[in-house]
């Protein structure tokens, strides 16, 4: 499934349009930064045909210290020709009151905290991204800057299950976390920054969940669980990630080139407590009616494919690693998932420090 726009490199930033930003080549593999004594820059990307699409979700990674900020936004194009309004994802740092958007409409879309929508029946056809980067005037010679500006569209939540590829014997290592036993106050709630903090202690990071989970709080939301902001937390701390609707082979492909991913889940643990939302998994530690976790690799026990996860609703550490029926597995999986990557190097500069 070719349904992702990842903007990550020098030659992908100079094929849109500047205001203010400069290139900066020692970043990654190109990096925009806001010019010297400006406020605010703005990266526009042209506009890019897509296969038809009705829901569409942005991932960016962005460095941004103290009294610097970043805000992304898209707008699409219908099958009538029309173009929707600039949607935005909200401001975004890991040092401010970072806040989605509540649902805003933007004309034959609409977007709400880290989603976008078409409307009425429309179907997207094209889209277009832009990134703002502001420096306030108390962030001294702060310097913000873009990474990665990705959108990941779908037209359909039957896509998950193109499964077409043979089983696979893969398990990579990744830790795993029992969100439950964290902080009290926020344990039960941060199930999305867990997953995130796996895959980058997975790469390499020392993280507790609480850190990766206090850089994404959205205030507008009131929550851990805007994917956008999560992926935004772990771009903050240096890492190459973003968000990608696939299928079951997409997993495969991932699991096979030794990286795990995040997964967005809701499920039932007997036959008895599933709903229509939330199927029944066979092996779940309980009931979710929206979850995150990590799925670090595949194996075949009995003729039947099996999915090795690092589920954070297990408790203790010791009782994450599990595995669930990849047939059950997919009847639960929402179709989005957590991509990460090594460290960029020179990025990080704005992350919290412990």
């Amino acid at each position: 499934m070719q349904n992702t726009v990842i903007l990550s490199s020098k030659q992908d930033f100079l094929t849109g349009q500047l205001e203010h930003l400069s290139l900066n080549e020692g970043l990654g593999r190109g990096a925009l930064v806001l010019d010297k004594d400006v406020r605010e820059g703005i990266f526009t990307s042209p506009e890019m045909e897509t296969t038809p699409f009705t829901t569409l979700v942005m991932s960016w990674n962005t460095d941004t210290p103290l009294g610097t900020q970043s805000e992304a936004l898209c707008r699409v194009r219908d099958e009538t020709g029309a173009w929707s309004d600039w949607l935005s994802w909200g401001i975004w740092s890991p040092h401010l009151r970072r806040s989605s958007r509540p649902a805003t409409d933007g004309g034959c879309a609409e977007c709400e905290t880290d989603t976008l929508t078409m409307k009425d029946g429309h179907l997207g056809m094209a889209i277009q991204l832009r990134c703002i980067l502001r420096r306030s005037s108390e962030a001294g010679e702060a310097v913000p800057a873009l990474r990665l500006l990705a959108a990941t569209f779908r037209q359909s939540r039957d896509e998950r299950f193109g499964n077409t590829m043979e089983p696979i014997l893969v398990d990579n290592p990744a830790p795993a976390y029992c969100q439950g036993i964290r902080d009290p106050n926020i344990g039960f709630g941060m199930c999305s920054p867990t997953t995130a903090t796996v895959l980058m202690n997975a790469r390499g990071a020392d993280l507790l969940p609480e850190e990766t989970a206090l850089a994404c709080w959205d205030y507008a939301y009131e929550g851990f669980g805007n994917w956008a902001f999560t992926m935004a937390a772990a771009g903050s701390f240096g890492y190459e990630c973003w968000l990608s609707f696939t299928d079951a082979d997409g997993i495969r492909r991932e699991l096979l080139s030794g990286n795990p991913v995040g997964v967005s889940v809701a499920y039932a643990p007997t036959p008895e407590r599933a709903t229509e939302h939330s199927p029944y998994m066979e092996g779940t530690p309980g009931f979710t009616a929206g979850h995150l976790m990590t799925v670090r690799g595949m194996a075949v026990e009995n003729g039947r494919e099996m999915v090795l996860v690092n589920d954070s609703y297990g408790n203790p550490d010791s009782m994450a690693f599990r595995k669930y029926p990849l047939d059950q597995f997919l009847q639960c999986w929402g179709g989005l998932i957590y991509c990460l990557r090594a460290k960029t190097p020179g990025a990080g500069y704005g992350a919290p420090h412990r």
